[in-house]
């Protein structure tokens, strides 16, 4: 973001600064690689982060130390969470893309869109706060509301919102079975052999 407004040469970056030799080291012919191959414009990159802490990306890089405080102030309103971006508009259904699943989702987009579905497709960096603004607009305007989400095996699995015995779900277990937010089977308390699940 620093680098889009000037305020800093992408240092490290290969394909910013990087170079290509062409031919002979004698015929001195060694363009940029952005210049050489046809690359995403930085202005055409969407960023955003996400982490398990209640930290902003602004908060987040402030603590890790890496950039001098002054150029995180240049940019602090794009690292500061916000609101979400909508990069299609469309009609029949909304797919909410939550942290890095933006490549998936603008494929499922291109797949839906070739069926003649009308993909709205909105990128939610950040779910602390939550946009609830462009959740609420979207399923106002839309019959259907996808989100891809990434997860971690350092995450506990989500319970079902119902288990298949019927038991209601808390944030930590089934009431009616033995089911821990750490493990993927449901086991009903009454019988033995694990629900379907």
């Amino acid at each position: 973001m620093a680098i889009r407004k000037g305020l800093a040469p992408p240092i490290g970056s290969l394909t910013q600064m990087g170079t290509i030799r062409l031919g002979k080291r004698s015929e001195a012919r060694a363009p940029r690689i952005k210049d050489f191959v046809p690359l995403a414009d930085l202005n055409d990159i969407v960023f955003g982060g996400w982490d398990i802490f209640e930290e902003d990306c602004y908060a987040a890089a402030c603590t890790a130390g890496v950039l001098e405080r002054s150029l995180l102030d240049s940019i602090r309103p794009e690292l500061a969470p916000g609101e979400s971006i909508q990069l299609r508009d469309g009609g029949d259904i909304a797919l909410l893309s939550i942290g890095g699943m933006l490549p998936i989702a603008a494929d499922a987009t291109e797949l839906l869109e070739s069926r003649n579905i009308d993909v709205r497709l909105v990128s939610v960096p950040w779910l602390a706060p939550l946009d609830e603004d462009a959740i609420l607009r979207a399923a106002a305007d839309v019959g259907l509301i996808v989100t891809l989400e990434e997860h971690s095996i350092c995450a506990p699995p989500p319970l079902p919102a119902s288990c298949p015995d019927g038991g209601s779900t808390s944030r930590r277990s089934c009431r009616r079975c033995t089911t821990r937010r750490s493990r993927r089977s449901c086991r009903p308390r009454s019988a033995g052999a694990p629900c379907d699940r």
